[in-house]
């Protein structure tokens, strides 16, 4: 709904702070590499920041996976149109991480078979906020099986795969 309002001055300098917070992010992102940690950002699937240069960097120096999920596939409801009704939301989300456990949970896209309620109006959205529990079951399933991995005494796959950043440009 942003992009669809007229440009002015405020919504550049609201854009260069997201741009900056950003950057800062992306060098948290690197430290979690660095330290053999895994991360899992997200954010909407069409959010722009996605096409940041330092985010796309981001994906290619660590390796990560970057998967779209529809929250619906986890179960995200919201109230219908009725009166206490109740129907899915899809909530297209992209996540980002450089643990292949974690990445393989999530990505599922919408199959089809429900009607979906738009977020439109505060209340919808808001309570789209929260993760539904079936998200939040998938990540800490990835969560588990990686932390048994590392805990096995395999090395992090990003310390095998460490790239010389001076030969990316």
């Amino acid at each position: 709904l942003q992009t669809l309002s007229s440009p002015s001055e405020a919504k550049r300098a609201k854009w260069q702070e997201g741009v900056r917070h950003m950057e800062f992010v992306v060098k948290l992102y690197r430290k979690q590499v660095d330290a053999g940690r895994a991360f899992l950002p997200e954010h909407p699937a069409t959010e722009r920041s996605w096409s940041l240069k330092e985010v796309k960097e981001m994906i290619r120096e660590a390796g990560a996976d970057v998967m779209t999920a529809d929250q619906c596939m986890y179960g995200l409801m919201t109230q219908g149109s009725k009166r206490g009704t109740m129907l899915p939301a899809k909530k297209p989300t992209r996540f980002m991480t450089n643990s292949w456990h974690i990445a393989s949970k999530l990505g599922k896209r919408c199959d089809g078979r429900h009607a979906h309620q738009p977020l439109l109006g505060g209340a919808r959205s808001h309570e789209a906020q929260i993760y539904p529990p079936g998200l939040c079951r998938a990540i800490f399933e990835g969560w588990l099986k990686e932390r048994q991995s590392r805990k096995g005494n395999v090395m992090p796959l990003m310390r095998l795969m460490k790239v010389d950043k001076s030969t990316l440009k």
